[in-house]
């Protein structure tokens, strides 16, 4: 039907619209190759960019380059993507002294030796970051294993961490000063503090029984 044949510009090979635009997007080589093939002759030549944005609509034309993209860049050996979140920018090493990337797309300035975005930081700088990240993530998880092993409290008052290591079972919060006892992981006093027995430990209190069975006498 006139209208609907296209004749590519670098062999003259005839096919119609719909089947390239089918080919364009199947395709899985970052250019698309001449379909013609008889028994003799396969063409080598490839749809030009322009004649492929005439085939298909914006919004295929723009998956087909993203793909193109993605499949050349798969295919270098040296290739290095775009660090920034759903960032389609990459770049291929070709030298080993380049120590920095700036992406073409988002303008984000990767470092190749680190292989993040630190932006404002020197290397070392980034590096001692992370080391002490680290360590503090080390340490709140050995924090918060005592707290569940009960090596350790929180303060009831406060929420200061307390630990004790020997003695008696009556702490002093080094924040708030309230008074702690360490059986019970409690207040040592009521609301109203030292003497309210409404509530608190009340450990032995008047000839009253200990607290807990393994109490250290502390009241």
């Amino acid at each position: 039907m006139p209208g609907l044949g296209v004749i590519l510009q670098d062999c003259l090979h005839l096919f119609c619209k719909e089947c390239l635009s089918g080919l364009i997007q199947a395709s899985d080589e970052p250019e698309v190759k001449c379909p013609y093939i008889d028994g003799n002759y396969s063409c080598t030549n490839h749809l030009k960019s322009r004649e492929i944005k005439a085939l298909v609509t914006p919004e295929i034309y723009d998956k087909y380059l993203q793909k193109s993209m993605k499949i050349a860049e798969s295919a270098m050996k040296n290739s290095y993507h775009c660090l920034t979140p759903d960032c389609n920018g990459w770049c291929e090493l070709d030298d080993e002294n380049v120590k920095t990337f700036t992406c073409y797309v988002c303008k984000q300035n990767n470092c190749l030796e680190c292989k993040v975005i630190h932006k404002n930081e020197t290397c070392d700088d980034y590096k001692n970051r992370v080391v002490q990240n680290e360590n503090d993530k080390l340490s709140e998880e050995a924090l918060a294993g005592m707290l569940k092993n009960g090596e350790a409290m929180k303060c009831p008052k406060c929420g200061s961490v307390v630990q004790k290591l020997i003695g008696c079972d009556w702490l002093v919060c080094f924040a708030c000063k309230c008074e702690l006892c360490w059986a019970t992981k409690a207040p040592q006093w009521g609301q109203k503090g030292r003497g309210d027995i409404t509530k608190g430990c009340k450990c032995k209190f008047k000839g009253g029984k200990p607290c807990v069975p393994n109490c250290g006498n502390c009241h």
